[in-house]
């Protein structure tokens, strides 16, 4: 069951932001290696999602709990 479709939504709007926050923060972007963490910490590492839909989230997570 999808459980975060508004989450990937806002988070497409204010990806570029979301994305200098990030590099700010880490010094580098996210690399497919972090994405598939966050996917399997917070379950969104499923088939339901794409590969684009997992980098979003991934960001959001990222920003959620390093900002």
């Amino acid at each position: 069951m999808r459980r975060f479709n508004n989450s990937i939504e806002i988070t497409r709007r204010t990806l570029e932001k979301k994305e200098a926050l990030i590099l700010r923060l880490n010094k580098k972007p996210l690399s497919e290696e972090d994405v598939n963490h966050y996917a399997k910490v917070f379950g969104f590492d499923t088939d339901e999602y794409t590969k684009e839909e997992k980098y979003l989230l991934a960001v959001n997570r990222y920003c959620y709990w390093h900002n």
